[in-house]
C-alpha cells in the first residue's frame, strides 16, 4: 500500500510539474498549424520531451524548419525600351521640283514600326511593320523584313527590307521594297537604295552610293554617286550625296538622322 501510495503521489507530482510544458507544446503545435502560409512557406514542427525515471520533468525541444520557395521576378523589371529614329531627307534637283521625304521610325525589340512620305512617290506616304533579326559579334548582320502600304498620288502594297552588314569600319547599308501598284500593272516598281561606307574616324565616314527610284524622273535606271557622312555628338548623322543625272548635272541627297 505504502508503495501504491507514493506511486499515486509521484503521479500527482509528476502531473502537476509538467502540465504547463504540456499546454505549452500544445499551444505551439497548434500556433504552429494556424502559421502555415499559403504562398509557398513549409513550417514542419518536431518536438521531443524527455522525462526522468524518478517522474520529475525533463528537458523539452521544439524545433522548427522553414523551406521558402524562390522569390517571384517580376516581369515588368526587364521590359525592352522603345527605340525612335527621324530622318529627313532633302533632294535638291536641278531643272525639277526640290523637295523633302521624312522617314519616322519606332523600334521594340523585334518589333520594327516605320511610317515615309515622298519615298516612293510625291505627295505619297506608306505604312510599315517588320521584324528585326541581329547576328553576329564581330561580323554583325541585322535584317529587317518589311510589309507596307501605300497609299496617296501611288496606291498599293509593298513587301520591303533594311539590311545593314557591319565589320570593324566598314558597313554595307541597302533599302528596298517592291511596290505592287493596285491601279495599274504597269507601276509596278523596285525601289532600292545601297550604300557602302568607310569610317576612319568615329565621326566621319565616306563611302560609295546607288539609288534605282521613280520619284524624280531621271534617265538612269540605276543611280550611282559618292557619300560623305558626319556625326555630332547628339547622335545626328549629316549624309550628303551626289547622284548623277547626266546632262542636268549631279542631284544633292542632304540627310538628317536623329536617334534616341
Amino acid at each position: 500500500m505504502i508503495a501504491d501510495h507514493n506511486f499515486i503521489i509521484g503521479s500527482r507530482s509528476f502531473l502537476t510539474h509538467c502540465w504547463p510544458v504540456i499546454g505549452a507544446l500544445m499551444l505551439a503545435a497548434l500556433a504552429g498549424a494556424q502559421s502555415l502560409s499559403p504562398v509557398g512557406l513549409d513550417y514542419r514542427m518536431s518536438e521531443t520531451v524527455e522525462f526522468s525515471v524518478d517522474g520529475t520533468c525533463g528537458k523539452v525541444r521544439a524545433q522548427a524548419q522553414e523551406t521558402p520557395h524562390p522569390p517571384v521576378v517580376d516581369s515588368d523589371v526587364t521590359e525592352t525600351p522603345w527605340e525612335f529614329s527621324l530622318t529627313a531627307t532633302g533632294y535638291i534637283i536641278p531643272g525639277g521640283p526640290s523637295y523633302i521625304s521624312p522617314d519616322f521610325s519606332a523600334d521594340r525589340g523585334k518589333l520594327h514600326l516605320e511610317g515615309r512620305y515622298n519615298n516612293e512617290a510625291l505627295r505619297s506616304g506608306s505604312l510599315w511593320v517588320g521584324y528585326n533579326f541581329t547576328a553576329g559579334k564581330k561580323l554583325v548582320l541585322n535584317v529587317t523584313p518589311m510589309m507596307g502600304g501605300v497609299f496617296g498620288s501611288l496606291n498599293g502594297v509593298a513587301p520591303g527590307y533594311l539590311f545593314t552588314l557591319t565589320h570593324g569600319r566598314i558597313q554595307l547599308y541597302s533599302n528596298g521594297e517592291f511596290v505592287l501598284d493596285a491601279q495599274n500593272r504597269s507601276g509596278d516598281f523596285f525601289y532600292n537604295w545601297n550604300q557602302i561606307t568607310y569610317s576612319p574616324l568615329k565621326w566621319l565616314g565616306v563611302g560609295i552610293v546607288s539609288q534605282r527610284t521613280r520619284a524624280y524622273v531621271t534617265s538612269l535606271n540605276i543611280q550611282r554617286g559618292r557619300l560623305h557622312l558626319q556625326k555630332d555628338e547628339l547622335h545626328h548623322q549629316h549624309i550628303q550625296s551626289w547622284l548623277d543625272r547626266t546632262q542636268r548635272g549631279s542631284i544633292a541627297r542632304i540627310q538628317l538622322l536623329t536617334n534616341r
